[in-house]
This record gives C-alpha cells, structure tokens and sequence, in this order.
C-alpha cells in the first residue's frame, strides 16, 4: 500500500472501533435495516480480523519503539565517540594521520551555534 492509499483510508481509533462494534450488533439484530447488498458476513469479518490483528500491532509498535530507540541511542553514542576520536587527533595529530583528519573533517562540520551537525542517517 502507497502512502497516498494510506491517507485515503479511515482510521479505526478507540471511539471509532466502538462504532463499528455497536454498528455491527445493531445489523446483526435487524437485518432488515440494512441495504439488500449490504454484506453482514463480509462486516464481521473484517471486524473479526482487526481485532485479532490489533493486539498483535501494539506489540509490535512497541517493540519497533523500542528497537528505535535503541538505534538512536547506540548512534548518539558512536557519534559522541568519533566526535572525541576526531577532536583529540586534530588537537595532538601531525603528518602522517593529517590525511585521515582531512577525511574524518569533511564529515564533522560545525553548524553556527557551535554544535556537530549529524550527517545524513543515509550517508
């Protein structure tokens, strides 16, 4: 599915699923309220498999949440790590290791207020 089809779709929330659920009960109870085309069997389906997939998404969310900021934070780290590495070399590096410094300074540039800017998570 596209990030357009995506948007396009209703979101089932919390006060949305309790909609659907009541709706779902209601034609149930009086079928013939509802369009003769209209597919009960088809509903509760669908209900049936959103609601069987839904706790299964909330781990998974949390997990991926977790994961993430796991990423992040071992990043930070490795950065903070190179950022020392960087500045203890260009502080006590001479001659030969000035290539390496020329290298490793092309990818640590300062931003105005004096911070690292972080490279791209691409690069």
């Amino acid at each position: 599915m596209t990030p357009e089809e995506r948007r396009k779709l209703a979101k089932l929330g919390d006060k949305t699923r309790a909609f659907v659920q009541k709706s779902a009960e209601f034609a149930a109870r009086h079928p013939d309220y509802l369009p003769r085309r209209f597919d009960l069997d088809a509903m509760q389906e669908d209900i049936d498999l959103f609601m069987a997939l839904y706790p299964i998404w909330v781990e998974l969310h949390d997990l991926q949440e977790l994961v993430y900021n796991t990423y992040l934070l071992a990043g930070s780290e490795a950065y903070a790590a190179a950022r020392e590495v960087y500045n203890s070399a260009k502080a006590t590096g001479k001659g030969e290791i000035d290539g390496s410094l020329n290298e490793m300074g092309r990818r640590f540039r300062k931003s105005r207020k004096g911070q690292p800017e972080a490279e791209d998570a691409n690069d």
